[in-house]
């Protein structure tokens, strides 16, 4: 079995993104070219929680899309 993974997502101010898994590049291109965008979310998160909860629960939204558009790297 495996041990824990690191998935890392880098976001450039030219709309382009770089994936990496193990810190090895997975996929990277345009964000408009490559991904189909859907209309946006609302994310509940719960009043007075820490902000790192509502970054995870933003993260793993992104994730997930990111996952079910480009097929490239999952």
């Amino acid at each position: 079995m495996h041990g824990p993974r690191r998935y890392t997502l880098h976001l450039m101010p030219n709309n382009t993104y770089r994936i990496k898994i193990d810190n090895e590049e997975a996929a990277k291109g345009s964000l408009y070219e490559d991904w189909e965008f859907e209309a946006p979310k609302q994310i509940r998160v719960r009043r007075g929680a820490p902000p790192a909860l509502l970054a995870i629960k933003v993260w793993l939204l992104l994730l997930r899309q990111a996952c079910s558009a480009c097929r490239r790297c999952c």
